[in-house]
């Protein structure tokens, strides 16, 4: 069974999860780490839209913010100029992306510049700047 990790606070951004799985996020957004589809700080929580059945968050040190949902899928918004949103390019994503080629996650984390998905079976995954 996978805990629940429902609040992160990142470096300048913080993500809270609701009883209904939905993220709310609220700080700094340069980066589009809050995933409202803007850049606007927000010193009031927004929605994360296009999420639900959350089950852990992280928000990253570098404007990164991911979500793992009850299916074993991560998802990843901010920040990418190093890849580290795992969606194939270097762009900022002001809402939520599928990071590609992971399933059966059971938890994760931001770093820097880097982020971590951990299986089921044990495998760690790892992304962005090495």
């Amino acid at each position: 069974m996978v805990k629940r990790q429902t609040i992160s606070a990142g470096e300048y951004h913080s993500l809270v999860v609701d009883r209904e799985g939905q993220i709310w996020s609220f700080g700094n957004n340069f980066y589009g780490q809050l995933g409202d589809w803007t850049v606007s700080n927000r010193a009031s929580p927004v929605q994360v839209w296009g999420l639900t059945g959350v089950i852990a968050i992280s928000a990253g040190p570098g404007a990164i913010s991911l979500a793992l949902t009850d299916d074993g899928m991560v998802w990843a918004w901010g920040w990418n100029s190093y890849g580290q949103l795992g969606d194939g390019s270097t762009s900022i994503r002001k809402t939520v992306d599928l990071v590609q080629n992971l399933g059966d996650v059971t938890a994760i984390a931001c770093g820097w510049n880097h982020n971590l998905a951990l299986t089921s079976g044990g495998t760690v995954w790892v992304w962005g700047d090495n």
